[in-house]
């Protein structure tokens, strides 16, 4: 009976050494496959900023009100002293249009370059807006109708683009409907200068970004 009972706990622990290594090794691929994802994220977007910055030196940036984010590769159009939208005005001004009509085909055509062919998943235009000395930020209307102005604005800069006569035949229509999308954030990233709020800016979301956003919301999810 008692050998009966250390051939059982034998069999058991052999059974819970054999899980436990299939386990270590499920994590070490795991883990090894989240390294290569983040530094082909990281390598991309480098190459992102790096093709972007060379496009766009600082001298050019200035007069189009803009900065690039060194991180991310992210530009932010600004008010910057100028009227790119007004106070709750949803239109972009007659200054601006130049300005993406100046910047967007160059833009496009770093994006779309066959390097870059399977890497981004999205290209985002994304309004703000911003909180005037009249509202109160902590008030849920003043933000509902933030976001109403700050999605107006990314959409009437995606019609205005899309309406680009370079980009009327299907071919350049079925890229940019695939990739780009408007996007409202109200006041949500605010920078706290109500001027620069009043805003548009034009982030690349890659793939291998999305699964890591995924893999760290459910990390996030699973250590509630």
């Amino acid at each position: 009976m008692q050998n009966n009972e250390v051939n059982i706990w034998e069999s058991v622990s052999d059974l819970m050494t054999g899980m436990m290594m299939v386990f270590l090794f499920i994590s070490l691929a795991f883990m090894l496959e989240m390294t290569m994802i983040t530094e082909n994220f990281y390598s991309v977007k480098s190459q992102i900023v790096a093709d972007l910055t060379e496009e766009f030196p600082p001298h050019e940036l200035e007069a189009m009100h803009a900065d690039i984010d060194p991180k991310d590769g992210t530009i932010s159009f600004t008010a910057d002293g100028t009227s790119l939208f007004g106070t709750d005005e949803r239109q972009p001004s007659m200054e601006y249009l130049n300005i993406l009509n100046n910047f967007f085909p160059r833009y496009i055509n770093i994006l779309s370059q066959e390097k870059y062919q399977g890497q981004i998943a999205e290209i985002r235009i994304e309004g703000h807006a911003s909180v005037e000395p009249t509202e109160n930020p902590n008030d849920q209307e003043t933000y509902f109708y933030n976001m109403s102005v700050s999605q107006d604005r990314a959409r009437n800069v995606l019609i205005h683009v899309m309406s680009m006569p370079i980009y009327q035949d299907k071919v350049h229509q079925d890229w940019l409907k695939k990739y780009i999308t408007a996007n409202g954030y109200s006041f949500s990233k605010s920078s706290g200068d109500a001027q620069k709020d009043r805003r548009v800016d034009f982030r690349v979301m890659l793939h291998t970004e999305e699964t890591l956003e995924k893999v760290h919301n459910e990390l996030s999810y699973t250590g509630q």
